[in-house]
C-alpha cells in the first residue's frame, strides 16, 4: 500500500497558497484492507474512506468509464493493481493531476507543475470532454486564478460539451453549487466570461454579458459585494443584468425561475422582483405608501427581508454608477421604526373582530411611521 496527497492540496502547495482539504489516493490496496486498519468507508459509487482520526478523505486508486450523458454517467474500477498515473490520468485538469507522497516526493505525469508557472489550465487527455461538470470547474479555477490562461484545445473541448448538450444533463442543484463558488472567487467575471464564450452562461443562466460587463465588473469590485453571503451573489448578479434607466426590468421575475435556490433567497427575489422599485425610492413616498411597502415585504414579521432586499437594491445601483446616498439614510429609517416598534406595543381590545383588529393595528403604525422625521 502506498498513499499519496492528491489534487487541491498538492496543487497549493507548489503555489504556496493556504488548503483547507486534504485528499489522499491508495495505491496497492483494496476495500477489505482499508477497513481491517479502521477506515470507515463512506463511497457509494466508489471506495472512499475517513481516516480513523484525523477525518481526511482516503480513496483507492480508480479508473472510470463513460456509459451515459451527465457527469453520473460513469462507472467506476478499482483494483490495487491499479497505478498512480493511471488515477491521475481521469482527472480534469493537469494542475490538480499531481500527487506527493509522505516524504514530499512530487508525482507528476501530465506536467501539471510546468502549467502552473506557465499560468495555463490544460485538460488531462480527452476524457476530460466526458463529464459537463468540468466546463463550471474550469471557469470556477479561471475566477480563482485571474491570471491564468486556458489551453486552446481545452476551449476547444468545453465547446464541444456544451454543443452536444451535454451541459442540460446536469441538475440545477449541481449548477448552483459551482456557480455560488465562483462567485466567491477573486474574478467572478473570468468565470462568466469563460461561460459566455463557449456557450454555456446562456443554457444556464439567462443574463446578457456581454451588454452589462462593465457594470458586472463594477459590482464584483465593491466591497458590499464582498460581504454578500451564498445565493444572494447570485440573485445581485441577476438584478445587475436586468436593470436599466433606474429600475428593474420586468424580465427579472423569469430569471430565476429555473435556478434551485432557498426559499428564503426566492422570496426576497419574488419580493424584488415585484416591489424593488418602490424600496428604490423608499424615502420618496409619503407615509401610507412607506407603510404599504413594509406590508408588502413582510416587514412586520420579517424585517431582515427588506434590509437584504434593500442591500441587494443599493449594490445594484452602485453597480451601475447610480447615485445610492439614500442607502444609508433609509436603513437608518428602518432601524429607527424597528425601534420604536419594540418601545410603543399596540394594545388589542379583546373584544375587536380580525378586521377591527388589523384596521387599528394599521392606524397605529401609520402614527408611529409619521413621528419619524
Amino acid at each position: 500500500m502506498k498513499i499519496y496527497l492528491v489534487g487541491g492540496a498538492v496543487r497549493d502547495k507548489i503555489m504556496g497558497l493556504p488548503s483547507q482539504d486534504s485528499d489522499y489516493v491508495v495505491v496497492g490496496s483494496s476495500p477489505e484492507e482499508m477497513v481491517a486498519l479502521k477506515f470507515k468507508p463512506i463511497g457509494k459509487s466508489f471506495p472512499v474512506f475517513l481516516h480513523p482520526e484525523t477525518n481526511a478523505e482516503y480513496a483507492l486508486a480508480r479508473t472510470e468509464k463513460k456509459t451515459a450523458k451527465g457527469y453520473h454517467g460513469f462507472e467506476f474500477y478499482t483494483s490495487p493493481s491499479i497505478t498512480l498515473e493511471q488515477d491521475l490520468s481521469r482527472r480534469d485538469l493537469t494542475i490538480n493531476a499531481i500527487a506527493m507522497d509522505g516524504a514530499g516526493v512530487i508525482y507528476d505525469p501530465y506536467n501539471g507543475v510546468d502549467d502552473i508557472k506557465s499560468k495555463i489550465l490544460r485538460h488531462v487527455s480527452n476524457a476530460f470532454e466526458e463529464d459537463p461538470l468540468r466546463v463550471l470547474r474550469v471557469a470556477r479555477f479561471k475566477a480563482r486564478f485571474k491570471d491564468f490562461s486556458i489551453d486552446l484545445d481545452t476551449k476547444a473541448l468545453i465547446q464541444k460539451i456544451v454543443l452536444n448538450n451535454e451541459m442540460e444533463s446536469l441538475s440545477s442543484e449541481r449548477v448552483l453549487v459551482e456557480v455560488l463558488k465562483g462567485f466567491k472567487e477573486k474574478d467572478p467575471l473570468g468565470m462568466l466570461e469563460v461561460l459566455y464564450e463557449s456557450g454555456a452562461l446562456q443554457r444556464i443562466m439567462p443574463i446578457d454579458f456581454l451588454e452589462n460587463k462593465t457594470e458586472l465588473e463594477t459590482l464584483y469590485s465593491l466591497s458590499q459585494y464582498k460581504e454578500l453571503s451564498g445565493e444572494n451573489s447570485l440573485v445581485v448578479t441577476m438584478m445587475t443584468t436586468h436593470f436599466s434607466e433606474g429600475k428593474i426590468d420586468s424580465s427579472f421575475g423569469q430569471s430565476m425561475k429555473k435556478m434551485k435556490i432557498s426559499s428564503h433567497t426566492r422570496k426576497i427575489f419574488q419580493l424584488i422582483s415585484m416591489h424593488g422599485n418602490k424600496l428604490i425610492s423608499l424615502l420618496s413616498l409619503n407615509k401610507k405608501q412607506q407603510l404599504d411597502c413594509f406590508y408588502l415585504f413582510d416587514f412586520f414579521r420579517r424585517p431582515s427581508l427588506i434590509l437584504s432586499s434593500l442591500n441587494l437594491l443599493n449594490c445594484t445601483l452602485l453597480a451601475h454608477q447610480k447615485k445610492s446616498s439614500d442607502y444609508s439614510q433609509s436603513v437608518k429609517f428602518l432601524n429607527d421604526f424597528i425601534d420604536l416598534l419594540d418601545r410603543e406595543k399596540v394594545n388589542i381590545d379583546d373584544t375587536l373582530g380580525p378586521e377591527q383588529i388589523r384596521a387599528l393595528v394599521y392606524k397605529k403604525r401609520l402614527e408611529m411611521l409619521e413621528s419619524i422625521h
